[in-house]
């Protein structure tokens, strides 16, 4: 029998195929598809959407701001809401994917962010869905050269990953 962390290994190793609709130098657009899963009484695949965005004018690179943002695209529109599908550790091997692949072709200089919504539970303390976010963020400061700052609210836990000094 398989350990709980060489599981969750395994599932962080196997993200799903994902396509990029736009890598300009400023924002990068990709999306994949995740399932089937059971939803709503069917089988389908569930939709995402990973958006990364240097904000702002900026006087140098070094000062632009990245801005990773992931959604499910259903029938509301973009979703940021917890599905509930039971693949997140799938879907955020496949967002890990996509970042260090924007890491490893754009170089940027400048601080990258994201937001954990805590959703409707609400308060200080972190949800599964923050755990996540903060693996997220630990495996790409770590393999990348950042270091990284949490700011813990009521309704999100924010993330700033900024460049150490002397990285490569």
């Amino acid at each position: 029998m398989k350990s709980f962390a060489m599981y969750m290994t395994e599932i962080f190793d196997s993200p799903y195929k994902y396509k990029w609709t736009s890598t300009s130098g400023k924002h990068w657009k990709g999306d994949f598809m995740a399932g089937p899963e059971p939803r709503k009484g069917g089988q389908r695949p569930l939709h995402y959407t990973v958006n990364i965005s240097g904000k702002g004018r900026v006087r140098n690179e070094s000062e632009r701001v990245w801005s990773v943002m992931f959604y499910l695209n259903d029938e509301t529109g973009t979703n940021t809401d917890i599905t509930g599908t039971g693949n997140a550790p799938q879907i955020f091997a496949t967002v890990i994917k996509m970042i260090e692949e924007f890491l490893k072709k754009e170089k940027p200089e400048g601080e990258i962010n994201f937001v954990a919504d805590k959703g409707k539970s609400a308060g200080p303390a972190d949800t599964s869905r923050s755990r996540l976010y903060k693996i997220l963020a630990k495996k790409l400061a770590r393999k990348h050269g950042y270091d990284v700052e949490t700011n813990n609210y009521d309704q999100t836990v924010d993330f700033m990953l900024t460049p150490k000094k002397g990285r490569k």
